[in-house]
């Protein structure tokens, strides 16, 4: 700070409210040169990439690197640990710091904001590090050609895991779910990750298997730290996974644990099971919260209310949903009117929620639904009685 007056550090993400992190920010005084950000758009993160100076990854763990490949092809100059699947995304394109280390981050940081030379060498290497090797396509290629030519070498999990990556980017489901299927019973890969990808990939592909899907998330979770309970140890239990995030200040784990949540929540809603989907938003809400999941989670569970016929839990579910910003909460607030209008009889409530949703929502398909549904809540109140 005294050397650099002028820095500020912009971390994506979102700390724990009541955590170490905060408080040890509070005790340095440094509130004014720290800021968190979660929940960006494309666009947003890419401004937020471009007005900054050099980037950091000091990760102890990490799944594919899927930030530092974001930094590198924005132009950034980046500071990486070679942690996980970093090591692949980076390569020697980057300032190496050794994972752990407070020392080595401080003085990477200082030594790459004094040589301007090596910040644009760094941002031109990087960018075409992205542009040359990441492009799905070509790496596809790559690891197709790799796995032909050594399929009993030491890093065929890798080669699986990093092919079934490139066919999820390029969509081709199917065959993702085939090399990451491999790529778990191998040696090597993240286990976390690769169940992760694996379960999306399993939801996504031609015929959805939400069957697989469902236990791909579950292994996923497990191999983050989180366990079941129970008889067979069949349940997640709300009391064990809040002590893990309690312990957990591993930013990365608690995003990817917060994705396998919504993605084991996305299996069980395609199956149609509603008392474990609420079980699992039960357990998993210390998880969730505050994560880009949170939402979506929340509208899948007042649907589950809904079905199992608790119209009044589902309605503190879309109106959670309905508060939080981001694209789910149009469909929170259409849901919340509804449910109120056809279920609890809240006419007036569900009035106020159609015409919440008809200002807001002026290019919305079901808008016109709106309308009439604010029109029918008046006309119950009227000869129903207000509710």
């Amino acid at each position: 700070i005294n050397e650099f007056p002028e820095i500020h550090l912009f971390v994506i993400g979102k700390a724990k409210e009541g955590g170490k992190i905060l408080k040890q920010i509070s005790d340095l005084n440094l509130e004014g040169k720290i800021s968190f950000h979660s929940g960006l758009s494309q666009s947003e993160l890419v401004s937020l990439y471009s007005s900054a100076q050099i980037s950091v990854i000091p990760s102890l763990y990490e799944g594919f690197g899927f930030g530092a490949g974001e930094a590198m092809a924005c132009g950034l100059p980046l500071i990486s640990t070679q942690s996980g699947g970093l090591k692949e995304v980076v390569g020697q394109d980057a300032v190496i710091i050794e994972a752990g280390s407070s020392k080595a981050i401080a003085e990477a940081i200082k030594n790459l904001f004094l040589d301007k030379e090596r910040q644009l060498s760094l941002s031109k290497l990087g960018r075409q590090r992205m542009e040359n090797k990441f492009n799905w396509t070509k790496a596809a290629k790559g690891y197709e050609e790799y796995l032909k030519n050594h399929p009993r070498h030491e890093l065929v999990g890798h080669g699986h895991y990093g092919l079934g990556l490139c066919y999820f980017n390029l969509k081709r489901y199917d065959e993702a779910a085939a090399q990451l299927t491999k790529a778990i019973n191998s040696k090597g890969p993240d286990k976390a990750t690769a169940n992760l990808i694996l379960g999306q990939a399993l939801l996504n592909q031609k015929t959805a298997d939400p069957k697989k899907a469902e236990a791909a998330f579950d292994r996923s979770l497990k191999s983050l730290g989180l366990v079941k309970t129970g008889l067979l140890n069949r349940s997640w239990n709300e009391e064990k996974v809040s002590a893990w995030v309690k312990a957990n200040e591993d930013e990365d784990k608690l995003k990817d644990a917060a994705s396998a949540v919504q993605g084991l929540v996305d299996a069980l809603y395609m199956r149609q099971e509603w008392k474990p989907l609420i079980s699992v938003n039960n357990a998993f809400a210390t998880v969730v919260k505050g994560s880009d999941a949170q939402q979506r989670v929340r509208v899948m569970t007042g649907e589950a209310h809904e079905r199992n016929g608790n119209f009044k839990a589902a309605a503190v579910a879309y109106e959670a949903a309905a508060n939080q910003k981001g694209g789910d909460a149009a469909e929170a607030l259409f849901r919340l009117g509804r449910v109120r209008l056809d279920n609890l009889r809240a006419y007036e409530k569900a009035a106020e929620n159609f015409a919440d949703f008809i200002k807001q929502q002026r290019n919305s398909p079901l808008r016109a639904d709106a309308a009439f549904n604010e029109a029918l809540c008046y006309y119950q109140g009227y000869y129903g009685g207000n509710a």
